[in-house]
């Protein structure tokens, strides 16, 4: 029975989808087809049921799942112990990220974690910040970069800033009797009727977004919702109304045309980098941490 065999199983498990899990472990789909095939074959059990739902368990595959879970974690634990006294760290780091982190300190703590351990194997992997951090959760992801939600992360949670921007309002919120004072800002009830441009539900931002409007008691309704930013102003300058987005560099630069405001009270979205501390995470995870701290 091969190791790899097993990876495959259980990430598509984990995935409920070939396709997705071939993403996860970074080979091609018909490779991993195959693999599973193979297990099937060997252990001469069907291992997924495959209908109009998706790929799901068969109930010999849930018997079989923990113990293949407990075969790959014995196999990272021999790598790890073997690495340590080598100092290299092996096996994989599994990162879930959301978008417009290229501005942050992650990709170079990236590229000083490879050079600081060119064995190990690096794993990003896209969701939005509510599903990553609900896969963190359940240690399918071993860290994960998202928007800081509304409310204070768990105490077992250690985290890192890594962004700050404030979000803005664009194409839209002439001047009112109740924010003349600042021709720079606007007050988010004031504009609300405005906006029909913003994130969709379930995104980090989004979350911010609802969370400031209850507070204030704004009605939001976005009819076009993306988490492109470049999209958004797009979406303004095509007449289909104003925008809540992000305020960064380049959309400020990019929209200036169109009206860029600030909020009055901010919204400011904080993404941060987010992992386990309690129990003790991986060395592969204190690594990432120690890499982002010397870049940072």
């Amino acid at each position: 029975m091969e190791l790899r065999a097993l990876e495959c199983f259980v990430a598509v498990s984990d995935e409920g989808s070939f396709s997705r899990a071939a993403e996860r472990l970074g080979i091609a789909q018909p490779s991993v087809s195959q693999q599973v095939r193979k297990l099937e074959a060997e252990l001469d059990l069907v291992l997924f049921e495959r209908g109009s739902r998706g790929v799901v368990l068969s109930a010999a595959g849930a018997d079989l799942l923990a113990s293949a879970r407990r075969v790959l974690t014995a196999k990272g634990d021999l790598q790890a112990a073997a690495s340590e006294r080598a100092g290299q760290l092996t096996g994989t780091l599994d990162v879930g990220v959301v978008d417009g982190l290229e501005v942050t300190a992650l990709p170079q703590a990236l590229g000083v974690l490879r050079s600081r351990h060119p064995l190990l194997e690096l794993r990003l992997q896209d969701g939005m910040s509510r599903d990553l951090l609900d896969r963190l959760a359940s240690r399918h992801l071993d860290a994960v970069v998202i928007a800081q939600p509304p409310r204070a992360l768990p105490e077992q949670l250690g985290s890192r800033l890594l962004l700050e921007e404030e979000v803005v309002v664009v194409g839209a919120g002439a001047a009112t009797a109740e924010d003349a004072g600042d021709p720079e800002r606007v007050q988010l009830k004031a504009v609300a009727p405005q906006l029909t441009v913003s994130y969709p539900p379930g995104s980090g931002v989004r979350s911010l977004i609802d969370a400031a409007a209850r507070e204030v008691g704004a009605t939001l309704r976005f009819p076009y919702t993306s988490n492109d930013p470049a999209l958004h102003t797009a979406l303004v300058r095509a007449g289909l109304g104003g925008a809540l987005t992000v305020g960064s560099t380049h959309t400020r630069a990019t929209a200036a045309d169109l009206g860029v405001r600030g909020l009055e009270p901010p919204i400011v979205l904080r993404k941060v980098l987010v992992w386990v501390r309690e129990p003790r995470p991986p060395r592969t995870v204190e690594e990432l941490v120690a890499a982002v701290d010397s870049v940072d």
